[in-house]
């Protein structure tokens, strides 16, 4: 059992798909889509392989965007805390610098 949907085009050719079980209670919009799925299938096996290897090779891309823009982001993260790195080194340095002025200071009173 089935249900046979009947596709057409302007130049009034019509070609009957064959949908396996009841599909009567589908929209025309469902069926429609349903009978070029199978049209697709029938005609064109290497479609969805085809369409496979499209979206994989879309989110292979989207991937590798991502990952460059998480490498650059990385790369500033470490240039910033090598200069925070290097401002605190200067102020303990110049805190240091600072107690030992205050020992001569103190010294020399």
């Amino acid at each position: 059992r089935g249900t046979i949907v009947t596709l057409g085009n302007v130049e009034n050719s019509h070609v009957p798909i064959l949908l396996l079980g009841d599909k009567t209670t589908l929209s025309n919009q469902e069926l429609f889509d349903l009978a070029m799925e199978k049209f697709y299938q029938e005609n064109f096996p290497q479609r969805a392989e085809n369409e496979k290897f499209n979206l994989m090779a879309e989110k292979i891309a989207q991937a590798d965007e991502a990952t460059d823009r998480m490498n650059k982001q990385y790369i500033k993260m470490e240039q910033f805390m090598k200069m925070m790195s290097q401002t605190i080194n200067e102020a303990i340095m110049s805190i240091a610098a600072g107690k030992e002025d205050d020992k001569t200071t103190i010294e020399s009173e």
